[in-house]
């Protein structure tokens, strides 16, 4: 079975939450990714993991052929994927998912994360139909490794990326550390939490 065929966790693009985790459990479907990429009805739910260094660098990598094609080039800080039905279902599905994906494309689990944020934007034909459920990771376990997803990375500073040719998800996360979500990345190292909200 190819990657298309598979099912993900998708919720309704036009509805807003209070409660993120109610709102997966009541409004969450499984649909097949083929369809789910261009049913604008629907977002498919994606978790977006940043990995933070303590001296304020942030893992990031350029994506490649093979992976999602509208991104193909584009430099991302964003580690994640699609959740499964194998993952389960609801809020924990997707911390399942969460951590499937981290040891896939990295080799690690996270231990220590925070800064729960969502992101539903509109400006590409892929944000319109993804939602994003980012998180700082600060800590995790196991060994950084190369993967077919992540064959090599940097890390760089906020100012580095702002560099590179970014995917907008990414340009959405770096405006946030900067400002809403926390103020520099560099006072992450020094309040470390792993609450849900921000």
């Amino acid at each position: 079975m190819g990657k298309m065929d598979e099912m993900v966790l998708c919720v309704p693009a036009d509805m807003a939450f209070d409660d993120f985790e109610k709102f997966v459990e009541r409004f969450g479907i499984w649909e097949i990714r083929r369809d789910a990429e261009k049913d604008m009805a629907y977002r498919h739910i994606t978790p977006y993991c940043v990995l933070l260094r303590e001296d304020g660098r942030i893992l990031a990598y350029q994506r490649k052929k093979g992976n999602e094609e509208r991104l193909e080039g584009q430099w991302t800080i964003g580690i994640g994927g699609h959740i499964h039905p194998s993952d389960g279902y609801g809020y924990e599905g997707i911390l399942n998912g969460r951590d499937r994906e981290c040891i896939e494309e990295l080799g690690i689990t996270p231990h220590k994360t925070f800064g729960e944020i969502y992101i539903q934007l509109n400006d590409t034909e892929v944000d319109k139909v993804h939602l994003g459920f980012a998180q700082i990771i600060t800590e995790y376990n196991g060994e950084l490794r190369p993967s077919n997803e992540i064959p090599c990375w940097e890390f760089l500073t906020v100012s580095e990326l702002k560099k590179r040719n970014l995917e907008t998800w990414a340009v959405y996360v770096l405006d946030l550390l900067e400002k809403d979500w926390g103020g520099s990345p560099w006072k992450y190292k020094k309040k470390p939490r792993t609450s849900r909200g921000i």
